[in-house]
């Protein structure tokens, strides 16, 4: 199935819908008795279903997701991927950038990363030296796009007046439970600076399913799509905003993929917005929940 397309800035197509690699391999640390075998089954099933945009980072499983990701794709077209990266946290100096990139390449066993981005934003006294480190990269071919992760709105404005406006992604946690990007301004701040908003734990680890609001089952019973659905295709209803996830199960990646294949009319996802149910205004952005 073809997964429908947002254009970035620059032209970067980056599907609605993209796979997740955390907990492939690992969480922080690398499990030794981790089914790798099962890992790379489930990446080259949703590469088979028409999933194009892969992310992960250099913190998962030490790296080790990496490469079970290259060990999965390696048959693919490069041309067709899209692959994105992260700067671990504790690396964010611009030595610390060159070095990860080049770690992450290597791993990956590839000579460009689509997207590449720090996993939190810096602290402000490294914040300038990350981003020109980025756009050096940039123009040496290592990357086609520079990203941002988990940047609050003064922190996104900060790395684009630094880098003449070269951020074309920001992750972030945002999910029809979690709406603090909407409180502090942060989704309209992407929308100002044309930066596409790639929403991480879309279904929130299934809780849609386990307990469902009365608005969830209504749209449900029309719509015929389950609550986890509803909650992706929401997401992708809103113009600026792509959304990943990471499934083992079959069945739900097909599920996945069809709910954000399609889009909900302006006036659901704006009664979805205004009337779901316990909404939080505090999103976590510990690198481990991406």
């Amino acid at each position: 199935m073809a997964i429908p397309t947002k254009a970035t800035k620059s032209g970067l197509l980056l599907p609605a819908y993209g796979a997740g690699t955390w907990y492939l391999g690992g969480d922080s640390k690398r499990n030794p008795a981790n089914d790798d075998a099962a890992d790379i089954r489930s990446l080259q099933y949703a590469y088979e279903a028409g999933v194009r945009h892969f992310d992960t980072a250099a913190v998962y499983a030490e790296g080790y997701a990496e490469i079970l990701l290259q060990r999965a794709l390696g048959h693919a077209s490069r041309s067709e991927l899209i692959l994105g990266s992260k700067v671990p946290s504790a690396e964010l100096t611009a030595s610390g950038v060159r070095k990860s990139l080049q770690d992450s390449l290597k791993r990956l066993q590839t000579t460009y990363l689509d997207i590449y981005m720090p996993h939190t934003a810096p602290a402000e006294e490294q914040l300038a030296s990350v981003m020109r480190e980025l756009l050096d990269a940039k123009r040496a071919g290592l990357i086609r796009t520079i990203g941002a992760s988990n940047f609050s709105p003064s922190q996104l404005r900060r790395a684009q007046d630094i880098t003449g406006g070269e951020v074309e992604t920001n992750q972030i946690h945002y999910n029809l439970k979690y709406r603090e990007a909407e409180a502090s301004g942060l989704l309209q701040t992407c929308e100002e600076l044309g930066v596409v908003v790639v929403a991480w734990r879309g279904v929130q680890f299934g809780s849609f399913e386990k307990s469902t609001p009365e608005i969830l089952t209504a749209i449900s019973r029309e719509s015929g799509l389950t609550p986890s659905q509803i909650a992706l295709r929401w997401l992708v209803s809103q113009p600026n905003i792509v959304t990943l996830g990471m499934t083992r199960n079959p069945k739900h990646l097909q599920e996945n993929i069809e709910a954000c294949s399609s889009v909900f009319p302006a006036d659901t996802v704006e009664y979805l917005r205004k009337s779901y149910p316990e909404q939080e205004f505090k999103a976590r952005v510990a690198i481990s929940d991406q």
